[in-house]
């Protein structure tokens, strides 16, 4: 699929549904009043299925149904005041047609639109751990580090990396090791607040990004997973931004060299 339609997707998805239905409405009332103006010399039926689409795409499959059923009773309207004669056997048909079509397309149109959903779902989500992979990380990290220059409040990254998952692997085969990584994600994830991103970002490495958390909150937070007794062995680097936030890309280097400093710290200790 391509990006372009993902992306004009979620921006969609961003829009209040109040406001969605709103825009559905108004387009099928400026239908509505071009085929009045009109009369029968143009036909509109694209445009009334258009209306159904727009509803099955932007908020549900009932939605776009019901969406159908009203533009077709509204499209029978405006051929009545237009003066046609809506008793016939044919009118009838053509009407009961057009309401089938734009039901069939309507109902085609959220499989399509549900298709797209779980791409989206998916394309973001580590599959082994449920939490957020390295794109989806990514684009948290980049409306993190954008609401946090406008409004110079303290961004932090937290870079995680499993000690010993390779002797865990070597020792009691890949899928302990898998069993480790998605018992570090469900815990390490209590200790998070809702609204903090956390994800996978390859093999045993993980980032969390905290938000609007001075430096003790931050440290609290870091220090309670750390101390998690059902926790493995973890090298932790903490990164706080603040005034200066430099790409994405370069936040989570960052914090993963604080990282290593603390693995070999780790090492020359242990």
């Amino acid at each position: 699929m391509n990006d372009a339609v993902l992306i004009l997707t979620e921006r969609l998805d961003r829009a209040p549904a109040i406001v969605r239905l709103i825009g559905v409405l108004g387009l099928l009332f400026v239908v509505a009043l071009v085929d009045l103006v009109t009369g029968p010399d143009l036909s509109l039926s694209l445009a009334y299925a258009l209306c159904a689409i727009a509803a099955a795409w932007s908020l549900s499959a009932r939605a776009g149904v019901l969406v159908a059923a009203v533009a077709a009773a509204t499209g029978f309207t405006v051929d009545a005041l237009s003066e046609l004669d809506v008793a016939s056997t044919v009118m009838v048909l053509n009407h009961v047609l057009r309401l089938v079509s734009f039901v069939l397309v309507a109902s085609l149109t959220a499989a399509v639109r549900g298709s797209i959903t779980h791409l989206m779902v998916t394309s973001r989500i580590d599959l082994m751990t449920g939490v957020l992979n390295k794109r989806g990380l990514l684009e948290e990290l980049t409306r993190a580090r954008r609401m946090a220059e406008r409004y110079g409040e303290p961004l932090a990254v937290v870079y995680f990396d499993l000690d010993g998952l390779k002797a865990v692997n070597d020792r009691e085969g890949h899928a302990a090791g898998d069993a480790l990584i998605r018992r570090f994600a469900d815990r390490v994830g209590r200790h998070l607040r809702i609204t903090d991103p956390f994800g996978r970002l390859g093999g045993d490495e993980f980032a969390a990004v905290l938000e609007r958390a001075d430096p003790d909150a931050i440290d609290q937070i870091v220090t309670r997973i750390l101390d998690d007794p059902g926790l493995p062995p973890v090298s932790c680097g903490v990164q706080i931004f603040q005034g200066s936030y430099p790409p994405p890309a370069a936040m989570l280097a960052g914090a993963d060299r604080r990282m290593y400093e603390d693995k070999r710290t780790r090492r020359s200790t242990g």
